[in-house]
């Protein structure tokens, strides 16, 4: 059985520490407690995140609440062709959601997925009178899908976001399906905590009845709200 010298065996013990160390420790750069490349929020589970090698290393999970307001637009298209319109008819409720995708350096992207409660002013047709509305408060569930790239700015407590979203649905209104567009920034409060401040900007549509009428309504809504970084 071969034996090592002591100089033999000490060099294994630094080559096999080092190893381990390369494997195990969060590939990330410190500058002034912000992360060289702008991943400023450490994760829930950043063990895992920063150990663990394969796949979990490039993704990231965010799970948020908060509060929403804003306005909207409707518009009602009767069988005559005549257009109905109001403008400034109040939106607001809580809302809740994730985004979650994959890490490229400081780039995140990503799905954004959403439901608000919504409280708010739509109009209602007469029943006994064609094309004449009325406003009726209703409440729904506001609900959206999309598509977010995201950036943590280096040496900064900032990170910004962007979100297309290709699918909303918004309950109690004749104009229920829609898309838009979502932006914001973010600010971190206190490891792994991060408030949000948003503005959402969505429209939505109805078919054309048989009887040639269409709902249309746009909203937008100003967002607050507490997420974390789960990944």
């Amino acid at each position: 059985m071969k034996r090592f010298s002591r100089a033999e065996k000490f060099n294994r013990i630094i080559v096999v520490s080092l190893s381990l160390l390369f494997f195990c420790y969060p590939k990330t750069s410190k500058a002034v407690g912000v992360d060289f490349l702008g991943q400023v929020a450490d994760p829930v589970i950043g063990a895992a995140k920063g150990k663990v090698k394969g796949l979990m290393r490039y993704l990231w999970l965010q799970p948020y609440g908060g509060y929403a307001s804003g306005t909207s637009t409707q518009e009602r298209t009767n069988s005559n062709g005549s257009v109905t319109s109001v403008s400034d008819l109040k939106v607001e409720g809580i809302m809740y959601g994730a985004r979650g995708g994959i890490l490229l350096g400081p780039l995140k992207l990503g799905l954004d997925i959403s439901t608000q409660s919504a409280k708010r002013n739509t109009l209602v047709e007469s029943t006994t009178t064609s094309g004449v509305y009325s406003q009726k408060p209703v409440e729904g569930k506001n609900s959206m899908t999309g598509f977010s790239i995201g950036i943590d700015v280096p040496y900064t407590p900032l990170q910004g976001m962007y979100t297309r979203y290709v699918n909303a649905n918004l309950e109690g209104d004749g104009a229920s399906s829609g898309n838009g567009w979502g932006a914001g920034v973010s600010f971190i409060l206190k490891n792994p905590f991060i408030l949000m401040l948003e503005s959402r900007q969505l429209s939505y549509s109805s078919a054309t009845s048989d009887t040639g009428k269409k709902a249309e309504a746009s909203v937008r809504q100003f967002y607050v709200g507490l997420s974390f970084m789960l990944l």
